[in-house]
């Protein structure tokens, strides 16, 4: 899973290729994130990033964006939110790059997400067992209760909001790298989102892998999976091009990558 310290061996490629772009990497968070940590207290973390790439001059560059696994999905959703709240318009990305995402929210694909993460391989069976039990219980009774209040769990409300032209911009090109062999986030999930997206008019992009495992595509097939990338990117940009020349900022700088 491409979590922060993961996330660095894409750093180098990134910063290579895309010298004059904004580039955020979403990486997959922690459990704790998703159930226990305030949406509030996550959204004053993105805070920095929001005040220092999007001011007067920063909101020129041209802007891509990586999320990995359901939990970067779920962290660029709120990004995108909190821009939508301070600007009063979608997030002026030019490129979404979903890497193993995103997945659907039922009770199912919840719990096997979580067995495959949390549990060890290592564990004996009985101990295993047991861990799955209250994983399957604990998310069935999260879902009791989300749908008792009238609401959707978590990983269903970010699969919509990423698909809300009001909050991520129409003119942006998404692209989908994903395998049919992993076994946290369905490539059948995958594919659904991203058909939903063109049908809504987003330009989509799909690089189906055979045998890799969740989020390690890149390490796999480096030219295929950086081809797709710049693929992808290049469609983002001829898309979103409107006159406005975002690829450098009023000083001139070079392209900077912001590791959240």
């Amino acid at each position: 899973m491409a979590q922060p310290k993961h996330v660095a061996k894409y750093v180098a490629h990134l910063q290579a290729i895309f010298s004059n772009a904004t580039i955020i990497p979403f990486p997959a968070c922690s459990l704790a994130e998703f159930t226990y940590k305030s949406v509030s207290a996550q959204a004053e973390e993105l805070q920095p990033a929001l005040n220092n790439i999007f001011g007067q001059a920063a909101y020129r560059r041209r802007l891509l964006v990586f999320a990995f696994s359901n939990g970067g999905c779920y962290h660029f959703s709120l990004f995108a939110h909190l821009w939508r709240q301070r600007m009063g318009k979608p997030l002026p990305v030019d490129a979404i790059i979903f890497d193993s995402a995103p997945g659907r929210g039922t009770w199912a694909r919840i719990s096997t997400a979580l067995d495959e993460s949390i549990i060890p391989p290592s564990w004996l069976l009985p101990f295993r067992v047991l861990a799955q039990s209250a994983v399957w219980l604990g998310v069935g009774a999260y879902i009791v209760t989300v749908q008792a209040m009238g609401s959707k769990n978590i990983v269903e409300r970010v699969w919509k909001t990423l698909n809300d032209a009001s909050v991520v911009d129409l003119k942006s090109a998404k692209g989908f790298v994903f395998s049919k062999s992993d076994p946290m986030v369905r490539y059948q999930d995958v594919e659904a989102h991203a058909e939903e997206a063109e049908k809504l008019g987003w330009c989509v992009l799909k690089e189906p892998f055979k045998d890799t495992g969740h989020a390690k595509h890149m390490l796999a097939d480096g030219e295929r999976y950086w081809a797709f990338v710049k693929k992808v990117w290049y469609e983002g940009v001829q898309r979103s091009d409107d006159g406005v020349d975002r690829s450098v900022t009023e000083e001139g700088e070079s392209g900077r990558l912001w590791k959240l």
